[in-house]
């Protein structure tokens, strides 16, 4: 570490809040240049000195603006399914594990716009209790699959917000997936 010059925080040092270790294999871990002596930073995608996120990108940009959710961390914290939930893009399923320590799938990998998983597949996952929740935030507007027909993602989102009913959690909206509405 230097002497001198801006002070520097290993945001990815020493063991996580769930007692995970988050050194790298090779020993490597990033740092996030401070603003203060205490080690506290802003660099985008890294995390202050007291845990928060740094940077104050959008919910599903890096640094995750949402990531002060705390009702939502603890609601998916408090799961015990294979996915705490599901999300579209791997920007906020990402940003939801990191801060979680669960595991998120990410609908339509990284941008949203593969077709993976398929609707079939995602409600297959819904009907043997494989996700528990679906956050609606961070999604755009249509992402035409290849053929020009409506994606995964998008298809998977009409089928969740037309059998499940959304709540507000923080300021996003998140459906339950083990309560159908019964339609």
């Amino acid at each position: 570490m230097p002497s001198s010059g801006p002070a520097q925080a290993n945001a990815m040092d020493g063991p996580r809040p769930d007692g995970r270790d988050d050194a790298g294999a090779d020993g490597a871990s990033a740092t996030a240049t401070g603003d203060g002596a205490d080690g506290t930073g802003t660099a985008g995608g890294m995390t202050t000195a007291d845990g928060a996120p740094a940077g104050d990108g959008g919910f599903g940009s890096p640094g995750g603006g949402n990531a002060n959710n705390a009702e939502l961390n603890t609601l998916l914290a408090n799961t015990d399914n294979r996915w705490s939930a599901a999300s579209i893009g791997s920007f906020t399923a990402s940003s939801l594990e990191l801060r979680t320590g669960t595991s998120v799938i990410a609908i339509g990998g990284f941008n949203g716009d593969d077709n993976s998983p398929t609707l079939a597949q995602f409600q297959q996952y819904v009907a043997n209790g494989a996700v528990h929740y679906f956050i609606a935030q961070g999604q755009g507007g249509s992402r035409p699959g290849t053929d020009g027909a409506k994606s995964a993602a998008d298809q998977i989102t009409e089928w969740v917000k037309a059998h499940y009913t959304a709540v507000t959690v923080g300021n996003v909206p998140v459906y339950d997936l083990t309560a159908p509405t019964g339609s």
